[in-house]
């Protein structure tokens, strides 16, 4: 005598639709991690950027003082400063010193980054160097 086999028709097919669906979601998931980290990334770097065009604006800005400094401004030559905007303003300070601001702008409208930055200089055998720190006025770094 044979035993009466049940037949389950679809079960595979039903199977198949779960598996799929939880594999797109996945996949869904993975690919809005990839795309959140992607935009930390560009953020990070136009903060980066912003701050070395600071700076790199603040050693010029000390070239630029010479021999006879009076107070002044100058941009960043646009073919030194290719990932942005920086200038630089300097003017007599206390004892002798100078003041130097810079400003720095780097990146894309979405991730668009300002850097400010200041330091004292003073004049020691003919050239200027740093007086104090550089600290930052303007736009911080996230660590």
């Amino acid at each position: 005598m044979r035993k009466a086999i049940r037949r389950r028709r679809g079960v595979a097919s039903i199977w198949l639709l779960v598996m799929i669906v939880l594999i797109t979601s996945v996949s869904a998931l993975v690919a809005s991690e990839i795309l959140k980290s992607r935009e930390l990334a560009s953020k990070r770097e136009s903060e980066l950027r912003a701050e070395w065009l600071a700076r790199g604006a603040l050693e010029y800005g000390l070239r630029q003082l010479g021999d006879n400094p009076k107070a002044g401004t100058a941009e960043i030559p646009a073919d030194s400063a290719a990932a942005g905007k920086a200038s630089v303003a300097w003017k007599p300070g206390d004892n002798g010193t100078w003041n130097l601001r810079a400003e720095a702008i780097a990146g894309q409208i979405p991730a668009l980054k300002r850097c400010a930055l200041t330091m004292p200089a003073i004049r020691k055998g003919g050239v200027w160097i740093p007086a104090g720190p550089v600290e930052r006025v303007l736009g911080s770094i996230s660590r």
